[in-house]
């Protein structure tokens, strides 16, 4: 088995491109928060500047970490249902549903791990930078020295493989089911009850957190309190939206086919995005983060920039610093995952695209059939990340400017949506212009 998991791992490099810098960005996002957690924990500081430290990287590298963990996990579905061919043959030949999850998990296992130690060296300079920037702002001794041990790297390198390995064997035992059953590539309409629940509980808590942050800052004399109450909700509401956002992509398919359908790209479109809506909506979720975390960070700033009250005066600079560079690290990673899920999700229909050529569907249409998609699928997951930032900006608002809303975020929401929609709809009309050309007709069998 060895062999042939070489023989795939070098077949398959550029299969595996999302994956690698997923988990390298991903090791190197939660590195550098780790780091703080370990410097803060040395000894020798003062009682002030640990708990700054633990807090900081405990409280910031948490919800970094749940972006992470969401991530792989629907970047690996992706790369192992693009093996839905390979594993079929797998099982003609004889292979068992064990050996094939077997080896499909120690492939991905191999690549995470050297994707992983590959992003600690960033992680470590992150965690500089990070560590230094809250010196210069006056927030903790700039004479403390920077950790990041072998425990921190072990226990980095270990997760990530973990999690990429379970993601792996969940994404095999469907695909493994599909292949004997001999079904075809259409999606369940109900959702799966664990991804029913999590998305749930993620909202709901949301809603609860919103709605004690909003009643808790009112009443109180802090004006700080509103934006560590609800600074990291749109991270969590904008996770449990894109969880839950299948239906709704489905729903606005439905909605578009009797109007436009009859227009050959939208009519591709709609009835992709109808058969494939679970596969089509994991672009979903880093695109409602990107949205959700940029928009609620920013407006949270601009609020904050707004209100200038003599006790904030002090720490003003140090908060807005720290404010953007989380607000900034978590879009950027959000970002660069939407360009990266685009891709494969896209060079995951290759096969489907070829056909489409071979049944008479023109070049064009078919290219500007994924470019309709891309479309509705970024505006739906626009929409749901603009929904998720209230989480963050209604509190805030209302503690410190007595309104729900204000008028400058209107703004912010409409250059963050454009952005999105420049990433997800350029990285797809480029990559499916190399995808959709006339070579396309040898790859179909």
């Amino acid at each position: 088995m060895t062999s042939l998991i070489i023989a795939s791992m070098r077949g398959r490099v550029g299969a595996y491109s999302a994956l690698v810098l997923t988990v390298l960005l991903g090791t190197v996002l939660t590195g550098g928060f780790a780091s703080l957690i370990e410097t803060g924990a040395a000894s020798g500081l003062s009682a002030a500047d640990a708990e700054t430290l633990t807090t900081m990287g405990t409280a910031i590298g948490s919800w970094g970490a749940v972006l992470v963990f969401f991530t792989v996990i629907s970047t690996v579905t992706i790369t192992v249902r693009q093996r839905h061919n390979e594993l079929t043959q797998l099982r003609t030949i004889g292979a068992t549903n064990g050996q094939i999850r077997a080896f499909v998990c120690m492939e991905t296992s191999i690549i995470s791990l050297l994707s992983a130690i590959a992003g600690l060296l960033p992680g470590w300079f992150l965690g500089r930078i990070l560590l230094r920037a809250i010196g210069d702002a006056g927030m903790v001794d700039t004479d403390i020295s920077h950790a990041f041990g072998l425990a921190t790297a072990t226990i980095l390198v270990c997760g990530m493989v973990a999690l990429s390995a379970g993601a792996t064997a969940l994404a095999c035992l469907r695909v493994t089911r599909q292949v004997a059953a001999s079904v075809d590539d259409v999606d369940r309409y109900l959702l799966p009850r664990s991804r029913v629940i999590l998305g749930s509980f993620l909202v709901l808590s949301t809603l609860v957190m919103c709605i004690v942050a909003t009643v808790v800052s009112v009443e109180s004399d802090d004006p700080w309190l509103a934006m560590q109450l609800a600074g990291s909700l749109s991270i969590a509401a904008s996770v449990g939206l894109g969880v839950l956002a299948p239906p709704v992509l489905r729903l606005m398919a439905a909605g578009i086919m009797p109007t436009l359908g009859r227009n050959t790209p939208v009519y591709l479109a709609t009835r992709a995005l109808g058969r494939r809506t679970l596969r089509s909506s994991a672009i979903l979720l880093p695109v409602v983060v990107f949205v959700g975390v940029s928009v609620g960070g920013l407006t949270m700033m601009l609020i904050h920039n707004t209100v200038s009250d003599t006790g904030m005066l002090a720490e003003s600079d140090t908060v807005e610093l720290l404010n953007y560079v989380v607000v900034g690290i978590i879009a950027l990673f959000a970002g660069i995952m939407v360009v990266t899920t685009v891709t494969a999700a896209i060079v995951d229909r290759e096969r489907e695209l070829s056909r489409l050529r071979l049944v008479g569907v023109s070049h064009a249409e078919a290219l500007w059939s994924i470019t309709v998609e891309s479309i509705l699928v970024s505006a739906v997951g626009a929409l749901l990340g603009v929904a998720g930032s209230l989480a963050t900006i209604f509190p805030i608002a209302i503690a410190r400017l007595d309104s729900p809303l204000t008028s400058k975020a209107t703004w912010i929401a409409a250059g963050v949506v454009g952005l999105a929609l420049i990433l997800c709809v350029g990285t797809a009309w480029i990559v499916a212009r190399r995808t959709v050309d006339r070579r396309s007709y040898a790859m179909a069998t």
